[in-house]
C-alpha cells in the first residue's frame, strides 16, 4: 500500500470532492479545534476558550489568511482516511511551541532546512521518533531494509499489526501520523554500496547529518567513508550503558574512523562481525550486557537491547544532532551516560 500522504490545499477540487463523498474514506475534520488552540497560544494571556475575548481573536486570526478558513485535507491511503488540519506554518508553530525556549523560535527555523539521515531503524527508531518530535529537521531520510519481527517489540514501539512490514516503511507512516508536513525520504532496500552515494547527496539535496544505528559493521565503515568524503558528521548510540559516539568530520575530515578504533580495518577479509567488535570497548560493557553476549550464537540469536536504554540513547542522540545542527560547541568524543548505575 501506498506510504506518501496526499495533500490538498483547494477546497473545490475534483478529487478531493470524490474522496470527501466516498464511503469507503474515513474523514476527519480537526480544523476548528486546532484554530481554537492556535487562538490561545497565538493569545496565551487569554485563559480559555470561554473567556470574553476569544472569540474575537479567534475571527481576527481567521481573517488573516484564507488558509484558516478551509484548512488542508490530507489523505492517508494506509489508513484510509483524510484529515483537516492547519497549514504547514501554522501546524508546525502549534506543534512546536512547547519546545520554546528550550529552542528558540529562531533555532527552530533554522532547523526546518536541515536534512538528517538515519541507518537502522531499531535503536534508530528511537531517535527518528525523538527528532522528529522536536522537529529537529525538516527532511529526514532513513534506511533499513528489514522486516518488523515479534522479538523487535521489547525496545521498537510498533504494534503486532506491523510485523512482517518493513521497518523504514512502518517508520515513515508513524512519523507522517504524527506530522504530515514532515519530508520522509526512505530506501527499503537499507544501504548498499549502490546507494550510499545517493543517500548521502540526492537530488534532493545533500544530508546535513548522519545517524548510525545499522547492526551490520561493513556498512558502518561505508558511511564513515561517506561521511569524510562529503564532510559531515556522524552520531552513533549504543544502547549498552547508553554510549554516544560524536564523529565531527565537518570539523577534521581527517578525524579517525570511530576515534581511531575503525581506521586499519581491511574491508577485503574483514568480516562484519569483526568490525562490530572493533566498535565495542569490551573492558567498558556492563556486566549483564557481557553475560548476553557470551550467548550470543549458543542461547541467544542476537545482543540484547533493553527498551529503556533505547529510549534513553534516542534522547541523548537527538540533543547531540541538535547541538551540532545548530552549530554549538560539541567535539568528537565517546560519552558514557550509564543512566541504571546513577540510580541507586
Amino acid at each position: 500500500m501506498e506510504d506518501n500522504v496526499h495533500l490538498f490545499y483547494e477546497s473545490n477540487s475534483k478529487q478531493l470532492l470524490d474522496l470527501l463523498s466516498s464511503d469507503d474514506i474515513q474523514k476527519i475534520d480537526l480544523l476548528d479545534v486546532m484554530l481554537d488552540e492556535l487562538t490561545l497560544n497565538k493569545y496565551p494571556t487569554i485563559k480559555d476558550r470561554l473567556a470574553d475575548d476569544f472569540s474575537r481573536k479567534r475571527n481576527d486570526l481567521i481573517k488573516e489568511k484564507p488558509s484558516r478558513i478551509n484548512g488542508v485535507w490530507i489523505l492517508y491511503p494506509w489508513r484510509k482516511s483524510i484529515v483537516r488540519v492547519l497549514d504547514e506554518e501554522d501546524f508546525v508553530f502549534l506543534r512546536t511551541i512547547r519546545n520554546r525556549d528550550k529552542i528558540t523560535e529562531h533555532e527552530q527555523e533554522r532547523l526546518l532546512n536541515k536534512t538528517i539521515g538515519i541507518v537502522g531503524l531499531s535503536v534508530g527508531y528511537s531517535v527518528l521518533t525523538s527528532i522528529a518530535l522536536e522537529r529537529v529537521a525538516g527532511t529526514i531520510r532513513i534506511a533499513d531494509f528489514d522486516t518488523l519481527d515479534l522479538s523487535n517489540l521489547n525496545r521498537i514501539f510498533h504494534s503486532i499489526f506491523d510485523l512482517e512490514s518493513n521497518k523504514a516503511i512502518i517508520a515513515k507512516r508513524k512519523i507522517l501520523e504524527l506530522d504530515p508536513y514532515l519530508k520522509i525520504e526512505i530506501y527499503s532496500d537499507g544501504i548498499t554500496s549502490d546507494n550510499i552515494n545517493h543517500f548521502f547527496n540526492n537530488d534532493q539535496g545533500k544530508l546535513d547529518l548522519v545517524v548510525d544505528e545499522c547492526d551490520n559493521g561493513l556498512i558502518k565503515l561505508m558511511i564513515r567513508e561517506q561521511a569524510r568524503i562529503n564532510e559531515i558528521p556522524v552520531v552513533m548510540e549504543t544502547s549498552d550503558r547508553s554510549v554516544l559516539d560524536i564523529e565531527r568530520y565537518d570539523l577534521d575530515a581527517k578525524y579517525p574512523f570511530l576515534h581511531g578504533m575503525l581506521d586499519d580495518v581491511d574491508k577485503n577479509i574483514s568480516t562484519s562481525r569483526d568490525i562490530l567488535m572493533r566498535c565495542i570497548d569490551f573492558s567498558k560493557i556492563s556486566e549483564r550486557g557481557r553475560l548476553s553476549m557470551s550467548k550470543v550464537g549458543s542461547e541467544l540469536r542476537s545482543w540484547p537491547q533493553l527498551g529503556s536504554d533505547v529510549v534513553i540513547g534516542g534522547g541523548s542522540a537527538c540533543a547531540a544532532v541538535r547541538k551540532i545542527l545548530l552549530g554549538q560547541s560539541l567535539n568528537s568524543q565517546r560519552i558514557y551516560f550509564d543512566i541504571e548505575s546513577q540510580i541507586c
